[in-house]
């Protein structure tokens, strides 16, 4: 099992991708990907019987585990991952910060991981749920976002953000709430849940809620197979790389703040002059009085 970053050697779309679903895999499958993520540059020269001999399982579970993280097969899955062993060689520049880096290096390496956080989201996110989201949004009756912790400041600024716009937001990062404010939805109405892992019990339940309720569900998460995104309508993938000294999984903030802008700006500009509108009034109001 991978306990940190520091052994994880490979990065790019194939790494997201098992990272992305790695605690959804079985047993077989972690150790395929374990592995891959410490030696990708073996693996790329290794036929899927080679691997599986090495690994002392089937061919059909490496088969299985391809098919798991997204590709068509072992073939599909090992020209994504010689591409990406191949362009980390030549601009794999470590994002950790080390205790003896000066704050030159800091400001380097800070500025290259949100980057390289950014340049991932595109290449994680599926433009045609985007759409999906951005037309219920657009067409709720009532809009609720739900998020706990980190992901709940994400949430506020959703909110902040939708009703600004005159699109009828609630937010709610309790448990409880979470619960009761779902209850309440009926269809036509709309509920965001924000988790970077699709586990956090509190937003599974209240989606189970909603979606009961007739509701349309967008999760805003890095693991497409989670249990939030099992009780969606529509999901909204993030990146799913972390970096320890985040903590808080900040990687995972800033592509939810990445989508949760994708959103408002889809919105704004398919509402046109509405928008811009109840942005104006909105800005007024707020100057005047603060």
């Amino acid at each position: 099992m991978i306990k940190s970053r520091k052994e994880i050697t490979l990065q790019g779309e194939s790494n997201n991708k098992i990272i992305g679903v790695y605690t959804s895999l079985r047993k077989s499958e972690k150790k395929i990907a374990d592995y891959v993520l410490q030696s990708p540059q073996s693996v790329v020269h290794l036929s899927i019987t080679q691997l599986a001999k090495n690994l002392h399982l089937s061919e059909a579970s490496v088969s299985r585990f391809c098919c798991s993280i997204g590709y068509k097969g072992y073939s599909d899955f090992k020209m994504a991952l010689a591409r990406d062993t191949f362009l980390g060689t030549i601009s794999n520049i470590p994002t950790e910060i080390e205790k003896t880096d000066t704050i030159s290096t800091i400001v380097h390496k800070t500025s290259k991981f949100f980057i390289n956080v950014l340049q991932e989201m595109p290449k994680m996110l599926d433009h045609e749920h985007l759409l999906k989201a951005i037309s219920a949004i657009i067409r709720a009756n009532k809009l609720q976002i739900y998020g706990i912790g980190g992901s709940g400041a994400i949430a506020r600024t959703a909110h902040h953000f939708f009703l600004k716009t005159g699109i009828s937001s609630f937010v709610y990062d309790d448990g409880y709430m979470q619960i009761v404010s779902a209850a309440t939805l009926k269809e036509g109405d709309v509920a965001i849940g924000i988790s970077h892992s699709g586990t956090t019990l509190d937003v599974v339940n209240a989606f189970k809620v909603a979606k009961m309720s007739g509701a349309t569900t967008i999760a805003v998460t890095s693991n497409p197979e989670s249990p939030l995104a099992e009780q969606s309508d529509v999901v909204l993938q993030t990146t799913s790389q972390e970096i320890p000294l985040y903590g808080e999984f900040m990687r995972a903030r800033i592509g939810q703040l990445f989508i949760v802008d994708l959103l408002y700006i889809g919105v704004v500009f398919t509402q046109g002059d509405l928008a811009r509108k109840n942005l104006e009034n909105t800005a007024r109001a707020v100057k005047e009085y603060y």
